[in-house]
């Protein structure tokens, strides 16, 4: 359902807040919407990211020509802002930093990974969710603050058949190719340290992750967006919506009784609300388990 559909169906069936000027403004009841989306994802881990390179991609596209060292596109439009992010080759799972803009459909790349035909993505490491570029030497990386949890990894020049395990602790002073990681809040760490022997001896790989996040972007109610959950979900947001509109402590919203009996429709649906230390239990805890996906029946 779009957006803008929602907010109408908690104004009709739910609100009463019909009459303009309407009690709770369509921008204030999007933003309760992405509120609830938000907690449904916490409660629930409604999405599980295979592909979104980073949280913050800015480009995507086909190389249309191959130029050692470079990144060429005759359809794209490159900007100097560029310069400093990274390109993943999301043909074969390379990737290389932007070290120059050439032109607006040429840029320059510090590794030769870009052949014709590939395709590729421009992201910002900082805000890694599937895709972490591993170097010799370095054993922690940081994750967006979208991610829940890491549900998987392994590296790409091993391939899926042999996946990293999570561990409670590791020995920090070991190196070699990885095989296990420990997670924390916007961090991973893996265990041995990456040494120049991972890939082939070429010092450098590509970890991909399976992860359960939040959702990318808020809901602002136009009328051609719609919650990033499963259709299947949406009606169900409109209870913590009104639970957030009925808290309002605002002689003509809040009710406390209501708000109430829509948080309790909403728990039903998506689980118990996780605390702080809840969420930091399951970010530590192997694959496969979750605080919430067993109240919420998945």
């Amino acid at each position: 359902m779009f957006t803008i559909e929602l907010v109408e169906l908690a104004r009709t069936q739910f609100l009463k807040d019909v009459a303009v000027p309407y009690l709770w403004s369509d921008i204030y009841l999007a933003q309760l919407f992405t509120q609830a989306q938000v907690e449904a994802v916490k409660r629930a881990s409604l999405i599980l990211d295979k592909t979104t390179q980073t949280s913050a991609n800015v480009a995507s596209g086909t190389a249309t020509s191959t130029t050692v060292n470079k990144l060429v596109d005759i359809v794209a439009t490159f900007t100097t802002a560029m310069v400093g992010l990274t390109v993943y080759n999301s043909t074969d799972n390379t990737w290389a930093v932007i070290t120059a803009m050439d032109s607006t459909t040429i840029l320059s790349i510090s590794a030769d990974i870009m052949v014709s035909g590939e395709s590729y993505v421009i992201g910002n490491t900082s805000k890694a969710l599937t895709r972490l570029c591993v170097e010799a030497g370095i054993s922690e990386y940081v994750l967006s603050d979208k991610v829940i949890k890491v549900e998987r990894c392994y590296l790409a020049s091993r391939g899926k058949q042999y996946p990293l395990t999570q561990k409670l602790q590791v020995n920090s002073n070991l190196v070699g190719i990885p095989i296990q990681y420990t997670e924390d809040k916007k961090l991973i760490t893996l265990f041995p340290t990456p040494d120049a022997t991972i890939n082939s001896d070429t010092g450098i790989d590509t970890l991909n992750l399976e992860v359960y996040r939040l959702p990318l972007t808020d809901l602002v109610g136009d009328d051609d967006e719609s919650p990033e959950i499963d259709d299947e979900y949406h009606f169900d947001l409109i209870h913590y919506a009104c639970y957030l509109a009925y808290s309002k402590q605002d002689a003509d919203t809040q009710d406390n009784l209501k708000a109430q009996w829509h948080e309790a429709q909403f728990t039903a649906k998506f689980g118990n609300k996780l605390s702080a230390d809840s969420e930091t239990i399951l970010r530590k805890m192997p694959s496969g388990f979750s605080l919430s996906r067993q109240n919420f029946g998945l």
